[in-house]
């Protein structure tokens, strides 16, 4: 009788012990290798003028595009003016987080379709919104921090180089729509990191940003 009761209390001790060493919390496993993400634009509170250069690519057509951008990360807006080959002015463009106005629209830019919703859409997504917090779930993956972020658009994955502390790429997973964003490098502007190149893929409309920065300094 002694030795069957010592049998079961051994078993519940056992399971008693294995239930407690539970593994850990996902936010846990980034926590204990990451640096702050205060170096990062978009955790500043300064109003910054930038240049861009790149392409916008609808569909078959490729445009050369000049980007200049007065970005104000305090208010999180953007004062966009974007110009085509040779300087032709396509739009200037006032951008909120959600919502954005056309300040001035030229007659190539209107005949393009969707050009003034798919412009303001990227600039939000890249710029603007869907940037990853230290209190957001995360774990390593594949050598990255990766935080995940439910929002009303769908799941929300963020992706931070541990090494250098810089946001490597977004993917927004949807039933609605899917769109990725990839950053490339980083340039030094006053002990803030902005990214030297930015790639904009809206999978479902076919549509395309790729930005090269050209000069940034505070305003």
């Amino acid at each position: 009788m002694k030795l069957s009761s010592l049998i079961i209390a051994l078993f519940i001790l056992s399971a008693c012990t294995t239930t407690n060493n539970t593994a850990p919390s996902p936010g846990s496993l980034c926590s204990a290798d990451s640096n702050t993400l205060d170096s990062q634009w978009y955790n500043q509170k300064h109003t910054y003028r930038l240049r861009h250069g790149g392409i916008l690519q609808l569909r078959e057509k490729t445009i050369p595009i000049t980007g200049f951008m007065v970005l104000d990360t305090n208010s999180t807006t953007a004062d966009v003016v974007i110009l085509a080959g040779l300087g032709i002015k396509l739009a200037t463009l006032k951008i909120s987080q959600d919502s954005y106005k056309i300040v001035y629209a030229s007659p190539v830019a209107r005949r393009i379709p969707h050009f003034f919703e798919q412009c303001a859409f990227s600039i939000q997504h890249t710029f603007l919104k869907g940037f990853p917090k230290e209190e957001s779930p995360c774990s390593m993956v594949n050598g990255m921090r990766e935080y995940v972020e439910e929002t009303l658009e769908g799941t929300l994955h963020s992706r931070i180089d541990p090494l250098s502390d810089s946001m490597t790429d977004k993917v927004l997973e949807s039933n609605n729509k899917i769109w990725t964003v990839q950053y490339q490098g980083t340039t030094d502007i006053n002990n803030t990191r902005f990214p030297e190149k930015v790639t904009f893929n809206h999978i479902t409309r076919n549509y395309t940003v790729i930005l090269r920065l050209k000069s940034a300094e505070i305003q």
